[in-house]
């Protein structure tokens, strides 16, 4: 694998625009396409880290502030690099609540329990808006 400085320099070849339907992505690396919606596109860089760049820098510093603002909840990513249009991040290697409960006809109570934690936490933390369905990940690796 690369060494750290050639992946951060590396990603920033990869464009992301608006496109008139969707996203428009230029991916000239061999990072692969890990998940795209509205406002960016994600890549895994790692076993660990993903970039995800953003076609709108205000939208890139919207999302840094959250994550900013949410470092010491242990169910948030570990951010390790920002800039005008990306975050690099921890990956979570697991289905979003989104992709569970599209297949799923039964939520175990330990995901429950779990899901309420976070939503509780988010609270306290004072935060309004979540894409909960997209963001909140099912292995959910507790740091403290």
């Amino acid at each position: 694998m690369s060494s750290l400085e050639e992946i951060m320099e590396d990603f920033k070849t990869i464009t992301v625009t608006k496109g008139e339907k969707s996203l428009e992505i230029h991916n000239p690396t061999s990072y692969s396409l890990i998940g795209m919606g509205a406002q960016g596109a994600v890549f895994q860089l790692s076993d660990d880290r993903c970039v995800k760049i953003y076609s709108d820098p205000v939208q890139a510093r919207m999302e840094e502030e959250a994550l900013e603002a949410g470092k010491h909840l242990p169910f948030m990513p570990v951010v390790y690099d920002t800039g005008p249009n990306y975050i690099v991040m921890e990956y979570f290697n697991a289905p979003t609540l989104k992709e569970y409960l599209r297949n799923c006809t039964y939520i175990p109570d330990s995901i429950v329990k779990k899901l309420l934690y976070i939503l509780k936490e988010l609270k306290q933390a004072k935060f309004t808006m979540i894409d909960a369905p997209y963001a909140i990940f099912l292995s959910l690796a507790m740091r403290n």
